[in-house]
């Protein structure tokens, strides 16, 4: 057998908070992994910074947390869902819906979909932009439709979403995040 400890320390405290251990059988992913270390096999299955494939990501800029929830296909409509939540001041979220400001997928094959409609909360538009209120800390859904996908793509290599705040008189603080390997749904 392993066997475990583990213990939970605040880090700004170092105070301890709890302690637990285990023993577990050596048979396994464990056997594999201590016969590894034992005969200096460090190299991984895969390299530094590839993902495995997954609907559940998150990315965060400009104290905005954009939650993927899942990513749908319906015939020839990719449907993709977030939950975007606002760790800063109340401000007013833009989506850009033009082809040229590169809210997108590309697919497993390398083809690449520019959005077609968005809804930010309650608003949606199919045009240049789609914006709405973000309350700090209230989790607001976004849901991107592109449409005209003529591949049968397994997963997307990219979701790329291009955001910036209004303020009422201006666009500022344009920003992107992005989501790699994204299983998807039918």
């Amino acid at each position: 057998t392993v066997k475990i400890n583990a213990r939970l320390i605040g880090v700004e405290s170092a105070k301890v908070f709890a302690v637990a251990a285990a023993e577990i059988p050596k048979t396994g992913t464990v056997a594999d992994l201590i016969a590894n270390q034992a005969q200096g096999n460090h190299t991984m299955e895969k390299p530094l910074g590839a993902s495995t494939p997954s609907k559940e990501q998150t990315d965060e800029a400009k104290e905005v947390l954009f939650q993927l929830q899942g990513v749908k296909m319906s015939g020839k409509t990719l449907i993709s869902t977030l939950a975007v939540i606002n760790k800063g001041k109340d401000r007013q979220l833009c989506i850009k819906l033009r082809r040229d400001e590169k809210t997108r997928v590309i697919d497993d094959k390398g083809n690449e979909y520019s959005v077609t409609s968005a809804q930010v909360g309650n608003k949606s538009v199919g045009g240049q932009v789609v914006c709405n209120d973000i309350v700090s800390g209230v989790p607001t859904g976004l849901t991107l439709k592109f449409e005209g996908i003529s591949s049968e793509p397994k997963q997307l290599a990219l979701l790329q979403i291009d955001c910036n705040f209004f303020t009422g008189w201006d666009f500022i603080d344009n920003f992107t995040v992005k989501f790699r390997n994204i299983l998807l749904s039918r």
